[in-house]
């Protein structure tokens, strides 16, 4: 560095025909200050690189929300870990809960709705299949809806949660609150003031609908919150490392000799028993309504209590 900025002075003092003293002598102060600002900002750069390999942040960044300050240095962001879910257990067993509510939900639309599912998508793509092969007597009509509000749904979500997350705002208790509207909205068109028989099939469309796109805000939200085994809408992969990385399968990679059996475990049987939970409430008469009611209940609680959970995440790193 030293050879650099002898380099850098040396032509100015053979170049500068013209000048007077006092104009050379301002002349190299500028120089000079140049090389300093560089010289901080290298500083500052080296800083960052080695806090991103201390702390596993990308781009010579830490991981998280940063800003730089004065002198070069970094510091997290104001309130950036206010925007985020609360950690550990209690947000495990949020994903639990929520995991229980699809399997509800898939029950309603399954079984009260005409064969297909508003959040198991894998399953619609092969019923649109087979409905398209005009095979299994499968609906096409209703597939494809669910499957396209899905897709709207996971676009709007995105976006919305993306957006609050930008601004400093708590974007996971909005996007399980936007989720409970949606399946209020849902339940309103599937209401029927008389004995039940049978949702036409404009109203039974526009159910699934409803019912689909919370869904696809759901699998935003899940993937975003990246809560491992816990996708809260499928388990083929969540049950396919259970077996592995247990002593039937033995596969350290997967988890073998780790703690995330019990992980997978819940995960597994959450989805089941919602399924087995809304099969039964349907059996024993309660209406399609009231089901997708409680759980949008339920949804809303738990967005209710997701602040006061993360102030206490907070306080207890604190």
């Amino acid at each position: 560095m030293v050879l650099v900025c002898i380099g850098s002075f040396a032509p100015h003092k053979r170049r500068m025909p013209g000048l007077n003293v006092a104009q050379r002598s301002e002349h190299r102060q500028d120089t000079k200050k140049t090389g300093n600002l560089r010289n901080r900002a290298r500083g500052a750069g080296l800083r960052r690189a080695a806090l991103g390999r201390r702390n596993g942040g990308c781009a010579g960044r830490p991981s998280g929300d940063w800003e730089d300050v004065p002198g070069g240095g970094v510091t997290p962001l104001e309130g950036a870990a206010s925007v985020e879910p609360p950690s550990g257990t209690a947000l495990t067993v949020i994903m639990v809960g929520l995991t229980v509510a699809t399997g509800v939900l898939d029950a309603v639309s399954f079984l009260a709705l005409g064969q297909v599912f508003t959040a198991n998508q894998t399953g619609n793509l092969l019923f649109l299949g087979f409905g398209i092969a005009g095979q299994g007597g499968r609906p096409v009509l209703a597939t494809a809806v669910s499957l396209g509000a899905f897709a709207v749904g996971a676009a709007l979500g995105a976006r919305l949660e993306s957006a609050l997350a930008a601004r400093q705002h708590q974007w996971f208790p909005v996007a399980l609150t936007t989720e409970a509207a949606l399946l209020v909205a849902a339940a309103a068109a599937a209401w029927e003031s008389g004995p039940s028989r049978g949702l036409p099939p404009g109203r039974r469309c526009v159910v699934i609908g409803l019912m689909a796109v919370a869904m696809g805000m759901r699998n935003v939200t899940a993937i975003r919150a990246a809560v491992p085994d816990l996708t809260t809408t499928v388990e083929t992969r969540a049950m396919t490392a259970l077996v592995s990385g247990s002593p039937l399968g033995r596969d350290k990679r997967l988890g073998y000799g780790g703690h995330a059996g019990g992980r997978r475990l819940f995960s597994v049987a959450a989805l089941f028993a919602g399924g087995l939970l809304g099969a039964g409430l349907l059996g024993l008469g309660t209406r399609p309504t009231l089901v997708i009611l409680l759980v949008a209940v339920f949804i809303a609680a738990t967005a209710f209590l997701v602040p006061g959970l993360a102030r206490r995440r907070r306080t207890t790193e604190g």
